[in-house]
């Protein structure tokens, strides 16, 4: 019933998790017995992970995906159910996956805005101003924390890419400004948008900031045209922003293509 009940990102996570701690089970007749009853669980399951131990199945589809979520992995887990002796021969139920049936809505999620010294403060405030209206908010990423000079007046840092990086964030938003060239070497900051695209996160960026982010290892994959991306080189910033808000209520995209390949 608690399989049946999983969306598929959330089958494909327990693959992950139980795969990687028996490959770290050293006895190979220990994991095999473990594999065996993870078969009478389901056996796609229990195929998947047999790929990750080196235990090819007849149900093994693919190749271990690392870290990175697998759209065709987690397309193979999707129909992957097993029959249930639960009481009325209930297949599934609500309240056991954290996904399904969860409202979509941008309400109480973060979003980091990455700037740097002559960032558009005027992109800055409105990007903050639309994800505020619905509840919510817009954290303003630099070089260092405080105030910080932009292209029309000054603007406040409250996080570093020292001191934070996209695992704190729902989505990430790129504005323009004569900053672009100094991030554009700040591994750091890269890094923070090649995270944020490996994990399924929506990005937006404006102007300049979308000459960032196809700097990012992101723009190798489709130069950065992929669900949840959305790029305004015109300097729209206004029409990004609902987007972006979009993008964040409906939380993650895991039908990102070959995100394995990102270093991240």
């Amino acid at each position: 019933l608690f399989w049946n009940s999983m969306a598929p990102f959330e089958k494909e996570h327990i693959v992950k998790a139980l795969s990687f701690e028996l490959s770290l089970v050293e006895t190979k007749e220990v994991r095999l017995r473990m594999l065996e009853n993870l078969t009478k669980i389901n056996e796609v399951l229990a195929a998947q992970i047999g790929l990750a131990i080196g235990e090819e199945l007849p149900n093994s589809k693919g190749e271990p995906s690392g870290t990175a979520d697998s759209a065709s992995e987690i397309e193979v887990l999707a129909a992957a159910e097993s029959p249930t002796s639960a009481s009325g021969g209930l297949q599934k139920t609500s309240g056991l996956s954290q996904a399904q049936g969860q409202p979509q809505s941008p309400t109480g999620r973060k979003i980091a805005i990455l700037t740097g010294k002559g960032s558009f403060t005027k992109c800055i405030q409105t990007m903050q101003e639309k994800l505020a209206a619905q509840g919510a908010m817009g954290v303003v990423v630099g070089p260092h924390i405080g105030e910080i000079a932009g292209d029309k007046g000054g603007f406040e840092a409250r996080k570093t890419y020292a001191n934070s990086s996209s695992v704190h964030f729902d989505g990430i938003y790129i504005p323009g400004g004569e900053n672009i060239d100094a991030l554009k070497k700040m591994g750091d900051a890269r890094k923070f948008i090649d995270e944020a695209y490996k994990h399924g996160k929506p990005i937006a960026a404006s102007s300049e900031g979308v000459k960032l982010a196809k700097t990012s290892e992101m723009a190798g994959q489709n130069d950065g045209n992929a669900p949840g991306v959305f790029l305004a080189a015109d300097g729209n910033a206004l029409s990004v922003c609902e987007d972006l808000i979009n993008g964040v209520a409906q939380h993650r995209y895991r039908d990102r293509k070959d995100v394995a390949a990102i270093a991240a």
